[in-house]
């Protein structure tokens, strides 16, 4: 017997939950990369992955029954996957970084009191650099995102929501 309440759902409420489970199965995924033990390094940033073989296996065994859940309410409520496309992340997070790295050149960091001249001229061709560098990473970003999506996987960003009708239809 369909249960009468779901027709009673508006694209809100199902956008809504969509969207939250989304982010609980995107932070999962986090989650059991480091329940397998993963560890990022960089050159200034480290993570630190002090979780035992008991706690990881805690962590894997509670996330296989969380996406258990999420599995019947996605069945029960006909929620559609979040297609995250990699390029159009990278290229928001080059528009992101581009302030605050650009905030680094001497005139800005004039808002901390007057810097060192000699800190201004070795910091300065280092942030354009840096710049240059973040901009090229985003261009290549950009020609991945203007290549048309695989069919049936819209990607994020490109203003189509994959539960959201064309204008003149209706949900089916």
């Amino acid at each position: 017997m369909p249960e009468t309440w779901l027709s009673r759902m508006s694209e809100s409420h199902t956008r809504g939950i969509s969207t939250a489970l989304a982010l609980l199965d995107e932070t999962l995924c986090a989650f059991e990369r480091w329940a397998s033990g993963s560890e990022d390094h960089g050159v200034l940033y480290h993570e630190r992955n002090p979780l035992s073989p008991k706690e990881r296996e805690a962590i894997s065994s509670a996330t296989r029954q969380i996406r258990e859940e999420l599995r019947d309410v996605r069945d029960m409520l006909g929620l559609e996957a979040k297609v995250q496309d990699v390029a159009s992340s990278i290229w928001g997070w080059c528009c992101v970084m581009m302030e605050p790295l650009q905030e680094l050149q001497g005139r800005y960091l004039r808002r901390y009191g007057e810097p060192p001249a000699e800190l201004v001229q070795y910091l300065d061709p280092k942030v354009a650099k840096l710049c240059e560098l973040v901009w090229t990473i985003q261009q290549v970003a950009s020609r991945a995102r203007s290549r048309p999506s695989a069919p049936g996987h819209p990607r994020t960003g490109d203003g189509v929501h994959p539960r959201v009708p064309a204008k003149g239809t209706k949900k089916g």
